[in-house]
């Protein structure tokens, strides 16, 4: 019996040419020790596809960890995967977010 996955989902708070505004996207990896300014995630396309983007953090709002049971459709995705530490990636996630939705003037210059 498999078990679930945690994983890490988030939605855009507006549109590109290739996803719709509102879509709920995958986070793909890890963050590193450093500030993002763009993320990898799986989203649905426009068009019905899933596929694998990188896309500014601050077109990206309402991070959240989501329970994939294994009859979820998203579940077998070999690009989602569970973090190590899914809540200090969340919290990452939400700093990175956070600064990048300031100004630029006003970010602080720490490490994650």
């Amino acid at each position: 019996m498999s078990e679930d996955k945690h994983v890490i989902v988030c939605n855009y708070t507006e549109g590109t040419g290739i996803v719709a505004k509102g879509a709920k996207a995958y986070v793909v990896l890890q963050l590193g020790g450093n500030l993002p300014e763009n993320i990898p995630v799986v989203v649905r396309s426009r068009g019905g596809r899933w596929v694998r983007k990188w896309e500014r953090v601050r077109r990206l709002d309402n991070f959240r960890l989501k329970t994939l049971p294994p009859e979820h459709p998203r579940y077998s995705d070999d690009r989602i995967f569970e973090p190590y530490d899914a809540d200090e990636a969340l919290r990452r996630l939400r700093w990175a977010h956070s600064e990048m939705t300031r100004p630029a003037s006003e970010r602080t210059e720490r490490k994650l």
